[in-house]
């Protein structure tokens, strides 16, 4: 008799995080994460931790409130399991700085000063990161994710007027965070890019806030109507879409982010005005798409995840809507918590408990 097969919501296609943390030890280590890797992944931790509660919890009603809480205990979930399967702070590269400052410039270039859709003109940049960083070219992976976390900062909010200086300020700091987190610290999480554009313009916007930086520079358009349904499946489409580029046909996840939301945001731009919502659906469903094989194994788990991430947004409200790097955030923020979900449903016991019930249910096709 030979075992039976399971469905593929338990067939994982390579090692998932549910596999690699019931293994001792964990990586090749037996202790917890390092302090800096701790440390790391707190400052991630707290960052999205405070737009959860700025977006899904403040003056949510009753039901809604129920549910946001029960999400948030699987978030919660969700990073301490990444953060107990990262391995090592990277190093801080002059090259990922450089490449997320002239990131930033181009992007904010082209958004303020061309009139381009700010979506549309960070895919742009990415798509020539992307070709930048194919085999035999200038820059490495790494250096091109650098430049897609600055081409989210330069995505400067609608609501936030600050002068050029600020904004690339808040770009070397992102290329500084991505330099040590990018290689090891909550690898595999689609999003990681913008949520780390988020959390530096953050704070680069409450040191603007507190010195009373001057605020006369020009209003980019605002991204609201994200209150649509078809967020949800566009969201979930752009992921597997991307995964499916990433996964099947090796294309780097800049260039693939990049080269289909230049094709659909910029078609959404020119035949429907008033698509925004869309547009940031497919963008952000992208980032979803770039999860690694170890936290979200197959395309089951991937579609999933990009369902999550259209409900948050057709959800999301409070005062950091439209805010540098939500999106990626918001992305992130759905791959943990549908990674909670697949350790436990991934997990040897589970499996070997499904398998024992699917070949009591079907013992025929078991043989």
């Amino acid at each position: 008799m030979t075992p039976p097969r399971l469905s593929p919501l338990f067939q994982p296609e390579a090692r998932s995080t549910a596999s690699i943390l019931h293994e001792e030890p964990w990586q090749g280590r037996s202790g917890l994460p390092s302090p800096a890797v701790l440390l790391l992944a707190s400052v991630m931790a707290a960052g999205l931790g405070l737009l959860y509660v700025a977006s899904f919890l403040l003056d949510a009603e009753p039901l809604p409130l129920a549910a946001a809480l029960v999400a948030g205990v699987l978030l919660v979930g969700g990073m301490a399991i990444t953060t107990l399967t990262s391995t090592q702070v990277g190093r801080v590269r002059a090259i990922d700085v450089g490449m997320s400052v002239a990131s930033a410039a181009m992007t904010l270039f082209l958004a303020r000063d061309m009139g381009i859709p700010v979506i549309v003109a960070a895919s742009l940049v990415a798509v020539v990161l992307g070709a930048m960083a194919l085999p035999g070219q200038r820059i490495d992976v790494s250096a091109a994710g650098a430049g897609y976390t600055g081409a989210f900062v330069g995505m400067l909010s609608p609501t936030v007027t600050l002068g050029t200086g600020w904004v690339m300020g808040a770009a070397l700091l992102a290329g500084v965070l991505w330099s040590l987190i990018g290689p090891s610290v909550w690898d595999g999480v689609g999003g990681r890019m913008g949520a780390l554009a988020y959390i530096a313009a953050s704070g680069l916007y409450l040191v603007a806030d507190a010195v009373g930086a001057e605020r006369d520079h020009p209003l980019l358009p605002g991204m609201d109507g994200m209150a649509h349904a078809a967020v949800v499946p566009i969201g979930c489409v752009a992921a597997l879409v991307t995964w499916v580029l990433i996964q099947r046909l090796g294309v780097p996840f800049v260039l693939a982010s990049g080269a289909t939301s230049l094709a659909v945001c910029g078609a959404i731009a020119l035949t429907l005005p008033t698509g925004t919502a869309f547009a940031g659906a497919w963008f952000g469903g992208t980032f979803v798409g770039a999860a690694g094989a170890s936290r979200l194994p197959n395309a089951f788990w991937v579609g999933l995840a990009g369902l999550v991430f259209g409900t948050l947004m057709l959800h999301f409200s409070g005062p950091l809507t439209g805010h540098v790097g939500v999106l990626g955030a918001t992305a992130v923020i759905a791959s943990l918590m549908v990674g909670a979900v697949e350790w436990v449903v991934l997990a040897p016991p589970v499996q070997h408990r499904a398998a024992a019930i699917v070949a009591r249910v079907r013992p025929g096709r078991s043989a």
